[in-house]
């Protein structure tokens, strides 16, 4: 009878086990060698590969060892196996059916009968993972050590942190670091919404600052670069820069009839209008026709009609518009997520509503 064909079924079990136990005690002496080469290399000036070095070297003599060690110590054998089995209750029968494998007397056969009778009422999950606590923790402990060695090689390599030389010397500097400054060409068309003066470490990032157009203003670019988001987000800084954003200041007029080319025409007069010779006497008139009582401005003040009242029914918001629709254009140049006719449909809207129409018409050509 072949006991390594017997015991197939729980050998990989019990492999798995040996590997584990194996891969353990490769951490432990990976980790260990990784500590001892990143120390050593933290004392030596000039080499930043130091931690690089340590973790290579760990990571193969890790390897190696936890090989050596699966072959020499934790490699299943048939002894090993029917040792596992019989302490599961079978009285050693296993091992003594093990070393009585080629003796063909009748009480050698009758005693392989009766092992193999009861290694058939045996489940193979029933042999558990025995795996010492000591191992476990050893291997935390010293992953835990050596990597925070790697790690502090690591930061010395980079000059963010001394290394035994330096300390205590004080020409040692800390890491370089870089201004970033946001700034605005003009400081009545806008502001930085954000931290516009930024101390940063080279190679890190700026934090996000925001150019805010003031009233009757629409931000253009950034002059540097000609960055067209008034959002800026700065990465892998390398050196002191400054970024200026550009303004432009928006204009009345334009082909709506409604807006003076002077803005100062839209202050309001208390004095009728003119009344040529020939003309029929006017009257203060509401919206209904009704001969106004002298309190109605919007026969007063040519900036107001009953299509451009905001709720008070008091103040015009034509000047605002105006402002809004130039920006609401130059938002609809310059936003690439659109197309053509959706730019042709959203400027129609918006003529529309400034010509006052209250309603959208197409000519037909634009196809939605």
């Amino acid at each position: 009878m072949d006991s390594k064909k017997l015991f197939d079924k729980y050998y990989s079990r019990l492999a798995r086990e040996g590997m584990l136990k194996a891969l353990l005690c490769g951490i432990v002496i990976g980790f260990a060698v990784d500590f001892v080469i990143a120390l050593v290399t933290w004392f030596i000036p000039g080499l930043d590969i130091g931690y690089a070095i340590a973790l290579v070297a760990g990571l193969v003599v890790g390897v190696i060892a936890a090989i050596i060690f699966y072959h020499k110590a934790f490699k299943p054998t048939t002894k090993k196996i029917a040792r596992r089995i019989d302490s599961l209750g079978l009285e050693e029968r296993l091992i003594t059916m093990t070393e009585l494998e080629n003796d063909e007397s009748y009480i050698a056969m009758r005693q392989r009968e009766d092992a193999q009778a009861k290694l058939n009422e045996v489940n193979s999950k029933s042999i558990r993972f025995v795996i010492a606590k000591s191992l476990i923790i050893a291997a935390v402990v010293v992953g835990v050590v050596g990597l925070s060695m790697t790690t502090v090689n690591a930061l010395a390599g980079a000059g963010l942190m001394p290394n035994p030389n330096q300390i205590g010397n004080p020409d040692w500097d800390e890491p370089p670091t870089a201004m970033v400054s946001y700034i605005v060409d003009n400081d009545d068309a806008g502001w930085i919404d954000g931290e516009a003066d930024q101390v940063v470490y080279i190679g890190d990032n700026a934090a996000s600052v925001l150019a805010v157009a003031n009233e009757g203003y629409v931000f253009v670019e950034w002059k540097e670069d000609k960055y067209t988001s008034p959002e800026r987000n700065d990465y892998n800084i390398t050196g002191d820069v400054t970024y200026t954003a550009v303004f432009e200041e928006l204009e009345y007029g334009g082909s709506s009839d409604s807006t003076p080319d002077n803005p100062e025409d839209l202050e309001p007069s208390d004095q009728p209008p003119e009344q040529k010779e020939g003309d029929a006497p006017q009257t203060n008139m509401g919206s209904d026709n009704v001969p106004d009582d002298g309190n109605r401005q919007e026969q007063r003040d040519p900036k107001f009609s009953s299509s451009n009242q905001i709720k008070t029914g008091e103040i015009p918001y034509q000047d605002d518009f105006d402002i809004d629709y130039q920006a609401a254009m130059d938002r609809l140049l310059n936003d690439s997520n659109l197309t053509d006719k959706e730019r042709a449909m959203l400027e129609l809207y918006f003529e529309q509503l400034r010509a006052g129409a209250g309603t959208f018409e197409s000519d037909g050509d634009l196809d939605f």
